[in-house]
């Protein structure tokens, strides 16, 4: 009776929390806080070498096409006859089929956006379908999986997982033609007046390839964020990449330059910097503002 009327024990059931105790608290807090971070570390560099491995096994499948039916997948004018499974879907539009070129052979000039018309099971009425149609030939071969080339039963519009392969750190990939040098929009001058490319991330409006270098003559595969936008876009965030897992990337499959290699980097202001004539990702950055251009075999 007397604790209860002089508040004694009022006051031992409000104590605060001691030093020790705080200290205990914040230290689990800080693990837990390590914990997250680190785990999240960890998937990105999950999904950092699930999509190596999707880039290297699509090459893969490439080269073990060509080797064995003497054609390039999409441009295979008579896929109907030489791929089971196949269909009149199958087909590419015949006045470009086997150039042995993917798409428009002057795609590199604009970087324009890729197969924007509706799929069918007919044969192909444009170039541009050829670019659907590398994947389908590669499923049909029994060479890759990740993909339902549905056109060859109905028709249906372009869609990472059903058309084109989606990419594992986030978009997907298409494929089309790149010739030795920079073209508009693409790496080397992003549509922009670069010159020699010297200027390329001083100026903030040059981003890619240095104009005039070679970006492997032939067909390339791009990571984008949208199988059907336009394949270098340099809007800020119109990239699936920041600078440093693009950076991550080029290291681990090429030499680490945005610029050289047969990995090159292309996108909006700040993927890269090219201090003192020295191009780099600029890997402090966060922001999405990378893609990945990739020089098939």
């Amino acid at each position: 009776m007397g604790d209860q009327l002089s508040g004694k024990g009022h006051n031992r059931s409000e104590r605060g929390f001691t030093l020790v105790e705080m200290a205990i608290v914040l230290t689990i807090i800080g693990l837990l806080i390590g914990g997250v971070l680190k785990g999240s570390e960890m998937i990105q560099q999950a999904r950092i070498t699930a999509t190596i491995a999707q880039v290297k096994g699509y090459q893969a499948a490439l080269t073990t096409f060509r080797d064995t039916y003497n054609a390039t997948p999409g441009d295979m004018f008579n896929a109907l006859q030489r791929l089971p499974g196949c269909n009149t879907g199958c087909t590419p539009f015949r006045t470009d089929a086997g150039n042995e070129i993917v798409g428009s052979p002057t795609w590199q000039g604009t970087w324009a956006s890729q197969g924007v018309a509706t799929l069918g099971n007919a044969p192909g009425t444009s170039a541009s379908q050829e670019t659907y149609l590398f994947w389908t030939h590669l499923v049909a071969a029994n060479l890759i999986s990740g993909v339902t080339p549905r056109a060859v039963d109905s028709p249906l519009s372009y869609e990472w997982g059903i058309t084109h392969p989606s990419a594992r750190i986030g978009g997907g990939f298409i494929v089309g033609y790149a010739g030795a040098a920079a073209g508009g929009g693409a790496p080397g001058n992003s549509g922009q007046n670069c010159g020699n490319g010297n200027n390329a991330g001083n100026n903030g409006a040059c981003r890619g390839a240095s104009a005039g270098s070679t970006l492997g003559i032939g067909n390339v595969m791009v990571l984008l964020p949208s199988p059907t936008g336009s394949a270098l876009a340099t809007a800020s965030g119109a990239q699936e990449l920041s600078p440093s897992v693009a950076a991550k990337i080029d290291r681990k499959m090429d030499d680490g330059s945005p610029i050289n290699g047969y990995v090159l980097s292309f996108g909006s202001a700040g993927c890269y910097t090219n201090l003192a004539g020295d191009p780099g990702y600029d890997e402090r950055l966060t922001t999405k503002v990378c893609g990945l251009l990739f020089s098939n075999p």
